[in-house]
């Protein structure tokens, strides 16, 4: 049950129960900082809507969506969690197919290949640094690389987490992001959110974007997360 309890509503290599399903609808808009200095805003808009299935035998099926002003990606994978539920350290490999549209032209079909680890904390356990644990939670590190027909790598992304369960229903997340996409230089950015549960299998969160190296942009997301 402490397992359970600290583990992440969305992504990392814990496999969900066979039949569960999770949904999450994000809506999010990043700005230049030099707008704010200028008063002109011209928030770039994105829609991202992110899925998983639980498949049984440490199978889970995930959809990912994302819609933005002039791209547009869709990938589904499959992700196999190589640990036990009782393991406090968590694995998972995930293969799957992408395609992207930009300025409304399909570019190649792409092959998704990642993987991810994870795991639980409480106050009980003990710290590396022997520094006290400030609660429940959990951290996890995935990466992804998604590849051309010919094998050469088009884009690239790893995103580490930390999560802390505040009170029963309230999580406190920062995500650190690093990605490199096509024509573009690789970026990093921070991701802190606070996730309010509203009722049984429902939450919201709202969360800040701030670019730290390679983006110059700062932005907002609020995401609707809904289980069954």
């Amino acid at each position: 049950m402490v397992s359970v309890c600290t583990q992440p509503a969305a992504a990392g290599p814990w496999a969900r129960e066979d039949g569960a399903v999770f949904l999450s609808l994000m809506l999010s808009a990043e700005e230049p900082r030099t707008a704010f200095a200028t008063g002109q805003f011209t928030a770039d808009p994105a829609v991202s809507l992110y899925g998983e299935l639980g498949l049984g035998r440490d199978f889970t099926a995930g959809l990912e969506l994302d819609w933005g002003t002039s791209s547009q990606m869709g990938t589904v994978f499959a992700r196999y969690t190589l640990t036990e539920p009782s393991a406090p350290l968590q694995a998972a490999v995930d293969a799957g197919l992408a395609r992207r549209s930009v300025d409304g032209q399909p570019t190649d079909g792409l092959l998704r290949i990642g993987g991810s680890l994870g795991g639980s904390f409480s106050e009980a356990d003990a710290s590396p640094l022997g520094i006290p644990m400030l609660g429940s939670g959990w951290a996890s590190l995935d990466a992804a690389a998604f590849l051309h027909d010919d094998g050469t790598l088009s884009i690239w992304r790893a995103e580490a987490t930390v999560g802390l369960h505040v009170s029963d229903r309230l999580r406190a997340i920062f995500a650190l992001k690093a990605e490199e996409w096509p024509q573009t230089a690789v970026s990093v950015t921070a991701r802190p959110s606070l996730v309010l549960r509203m009722n049984e299998g429902t939450s919201l969160q709202g969360g800040l974007v701030a670019g730290l190296r390679g983006s110059d942009t700062v932005g907002v997301s609020l995401s609707i997360w809904q289980e069954f």
